[in-house]
């Protein structure tokens, strides 16, 4: 176990596909604020899942997943969390 200080984020478990790479950003929609990540339902996606967007280790946003499909899921950026703009290879874990 670590202790999260007061600068410090958990940033949950970091969602890993079959290929033994980890899920990250495919496209960025800022029109409508939504991203698409390749991972889904095959990778424990569902859904109303809550999934943090991450660059190195540091915690850039997070977003709603909306929709689910095997190995895609399309989710709603959250306003307002994001501290970065979100980038195509950021990479996504799930609360």
């Amino acid at each position: 176990n670590f202790v999260l200080g007061e600068d410090t984020v958990g940033l949950g478990t970091i969602v890993v596909q079959k290929s033994g790479s980890r899920a990250t950003v495919q496209s960025v929609n800022e029109v409508y604020g939504f991203i698409v990540v390749n991972a889904g339902s095959k990778e424990g996606l569902s859904k109303d899942s809550a999934i943090h967007i991450i660059r190195g280790e540091k915690l850039i946003g997070r977003a709603i997943v909306q929709q689910v499909r095997e190995h895609l899921s399309a989710a709603t950026l959250i306003p307002g969390d994001s501290k970065k703009e979100v980038r195509v290879g950021d990479q996504i874990s799930v609360l």
